[in-house]
């Protein structure tokens, strides 16, 4: 029972279409073998569920004003809402992905960290957003 609720502790939550996806993506276009995609894992789940934290921090405001930003009829106590929560939501992503970039050490070298963000940035398919 212990090994259980440890080894549960360790495993990412879960992850949505688009972050399994990007997680194939990954280990596909860098040609990772599988123990490797194995350790890499639970590091990049649990890198983006933090980078999604960080950018919800702007896209909790910008859905909130939704109908303002559509119709140009935001407040000024609105649009600094907004660019603080960007600046903000931006920043913390930087602090993400040097965090990950520290982690990721223990598994990749250099080249493939910088490898392994430019791919985890690439576009999901349209078939995959429907899904979510």
């Amino acid at each position: 029972m212990f090994l259980l609720v440890a080894f549960s502790s360790v495993q990412p939550k879960a992850q949505t279409t688009k972050d399994k996806w990007r997680l194939a993506h990954v280990v596909k276009n860098m040609k990772m073998d599988k123990p490797s995609a194995e350790k890499l894992t639970p590091l990049f789940f649990a890198y983006l569920k933090e980078l999604h934290e960080a950018k919800d921090i702007y896209d909790i405001i910008k859905k909130k004003y939704k109908k303002e930003i559509d119709n140009h009829q935001l407040t000024d106590a609105q649009a600094h809402e907004l660019l603080h929560a960007h600046w903000r939501s931006e920043a913390q992503e930087v602090r993400v992905k040097l965090k990950y970039t520290t982690e990721f050490r223990q598994v990749l070298s250099e080249p493939e960290i910088f490898f392994l963000f430019r791919l985890a940035n690439d576009k999901a398919p349209s078939r995959l957003k429907s899904e979510e």
